[in-house]
């Protein structure tokens, strides 16, 4: 955005507070600025903010506004200052490596010292979210055969796996007990496997209140010591409520909940404690059935409640053919915003700390994130930010600083990368029937829910042929998020006609 700009923007917002004060600014009508869409229903109860403006003139008032100075819980919305300030800041290009290093020699197919895997802070890595060529079985396939052919046919060390490119800490500390078990809730590490997740399988009954069976879990080797199981069946039209109660360091997680009967077998997904750990007892299982042995074992090879799982090792040479690089960071954050996976979002903003020069956590990330918002002169009473994924409950943010967030992307040459990461762009998966029929090209978005909080944010063409800025919060209330993002269809349609 040009200085003079970003002065306006700045000057008017001053002029607004000075004359009137934070509180009063939230309850009077916003400034007059064409029709006013009104024509759509939400809960009574909820609290409900919304801004609209022209990127065409992100310096003017809005033309909507309703309570778009208070401070919502923006859900997952939050995102978008995640990805876009990455994305301004590391560049789309920016790629991240993971690779074999090993202690020792390797004489007569014996490799005389340990295998150490080098995270880079890949969040892709043995995951789900991009086809076959990046499973585990893909990854494990490419290290394997690669030390094969450097003549490696046993191992006499630990297989090590080393998290630290990243600070590895456990669950973010502002996040909800509740949700720290939890697959959408993982821990951040700089050697991510598995989407840092685990499932378990269950058995169960046709019978409301029957007690299920855990069968195992995938990876075997989560680091987890126990399972508390007390899991029912639940009514056959019931709904999943079924949960994981726990979080590093502990070594036992609590199952709780009900499932509805009759479906099953079932799954749940929850957080790896420690990813580096368990990627590389996964490693060691997987050379070993390859015919591989290993004989290194015990505490000297890592604790699975120890973050970092060991320490560095010095010393060490790379295995060549090993080296596996990321997707580039404009199509990692396309799953961040177009699926809203947490953990590639907590990734994220661990990178962004680590790549500007800070620490490579959260605490490094925000760090980032508010030094790119004042030196852009975001009111940063109005946008209070805990995390890089919205989860935690002490994130706040006005829906006016929101659409100038996507203001200020919208005239930047990254653009195009940033829209592509949005719900409504070419390939993605989620669709945007929820709002109505006639969006293709003219609706690209970003949705946040939370329990009682729904969200939706991003850019909308009109019947004019203006492009518009939006977002729109609701907290506080009852309803099913789906039922909740419905409720927003008839307003975009509003402003689409209005503009």
């Amino acid at each position: 955005m040009p200085a003079t700009q970003s002065f306006l923007y700045v000057a008017y917002y001053a002029i607004i507070y000075a004359g009137l004060g934070a509180g009063a600014v939230a309850a009077k009508a916003p400034p007059a600025a064409g029709p006013k869409a009104e024509a759509f229903w939400f809960p009574k109860e909820a609290q409900l903010g919304y801004a609209l403006i022209d990127v065409s003139a992100p310096t003017a008032p809005p033309l909507e506004c309703r309570d778009c100075f208070k401070n919502f819980t923006p859900g997952s919305t939050q995102k978008l200052f995640t990805t876009w300030i990455a994305l301004e800041l590391l560049g789309g290009d920016r790629t991240y490596a993971t690779e074999l290093f090993r202690t020792g020699d390797i004489t007569e197919g014996t490799l005389s010292g340990d295998l150490i895997i080098k995270g880079g802070g890949d969040p892709s890595l043995g995951g789900s979210q991009y086809g076959p060529e990046r499973s585990v079985e893909a990854v494990f396939g490419q290290w394997t055969k690669a030390l094969k052919q450097a003549g490696v046919k046993r191992i006499t060390g630990c297989v090590i796996g080393d998290g630290g490119f990243l600070t590895e800490e456990g669950p973010h500390p502002a996040g909800l007990w509740e949700d720290a078990g939890n697959y959408y809730a993982g821990t951040v590490s700089g050697l991510s496997f598995n989407d840092n997740l685990y499932q378990m399988e269950f058995s169960g009954a046709n019978a409301a209140g029957k007690a299920v069976d855990l069968r195992g879990t995938s990876p075997v080797h989560t680091g987890i010591a126990r399972f508390d199981n007390r899991l029912v069946t639940g009514p056959a039209d019931g709904r999943d409520s079924a949960f994981i109660l726990g979080g590093f360091p502990s070594p036992i997680r609590a199952l709780r909940g009900t499932y509805p009967a009759g479906r099953m077998p079932f799954t749940i997904k929850g957080s790896l404690p420690n990813p580096a750990w368990t990627c590389s007892r996964e490693f060691r299982a997987y050379m070993v059935a390859q015919g591989i042995s290993v004989t290194g074992e015990g505490p000297a090879c890592g604790d699975s409640l120890s973050l970092p799982n060991h320490a560095p090792v010095a010393g060490v040479s790379a295995i060549a053919g090993t080296r596996i690089v990321s997707p580039p960071l404009r199509d990692l954050i396309r799953i961040v915003n177009q699926k809203s996976d947490n953990n590639f979002a907590a990734q994220t903003l661990a990178l962004l700390g680590k790549g500007t020069g800070r620490s490579g956590d959260w605490r490094g990330g925000l760090e980032a994130v508010n030094g790119w918002l004042d030196s852009h002169g975001f009111d940063r009473k109005q946008i209070h930010l805990k995390d890089g994924n919205g989860l935690s409950r002490y994130n706040w943010i006005a829906p006016a600083e929101t659409v100038r967030l996507l203001g200020v992307a919208f005239h930047d040459t990254r653009f195009p990368q940033f829209q592509a990461s949005l719900l409504g762009a070419p390939g993605a998966e989620a669709k945007l029937d929820r709002f109505g029929e006639g969006w293709k090209g003219r609706l690209y978005a970003k949705t946040g829910t939370l329990e009682g909080v729904n969200a939706l944010a991003g850019y909308l063409k009109a019947k004019s042929g203006k492009w518009l800025a939006f977002a729109i919060a609701a907290n506080n209330f009852e309803a099913g998020n789906g039922d909740a993002q419905k409720y927003f269809a008839p307003l975009l349609k509003k402003w689409a006609e209005a503009y």
